[in-house]
């Protein structure tokens, strides 16, 4: 098995980081689209909130890795239903608008 290198992951997070904010105009946008499903829409609110929650389901104090690690699992889980339940349309025109810059 390869060795993770630490320089590697860091340049290539600084290259991806540059597009959380397109990402979250993305996520607000489709959001508000009443032609996205309200149940995906739901998941990823709920996930949010449970992000937030002082209440886990293993808790980060008990197993601190693995409780970090059921967080990340459960928003990633969230945001690909998410996007996997629009239509690609949908999600189509609000990412050419974004590049618009609308």
């Amino acid at each position: 098995m390869e060795k993770v290198n630490k320089q590697g992951f860091f340049i290539w997070l600084l290259k991806n980081i540059k597009i959380l904010p397109k990402l979250l105009k993305l996520i607000g946008r489709l959001m508000k689209d009443s032609r996205v499903n309200m149940l995906p829409k739901a998941g990823l609110v709920f996930s949010l909130v449970y992000l937030i929650s002082p209440i886990d389901l293993i808790p980060d104090f008990v197993v601190p890795i693995i409780g970090q690690l059921d967080d990340i699992a459960i928003l990633y889980l969230a945001l690909r239903y998410f996007f996997t339940s629009i239509p690609h349309a949908v999600l189509e025109e609000h990412m050419a608008a974004i590049q618009k810059g609308e």
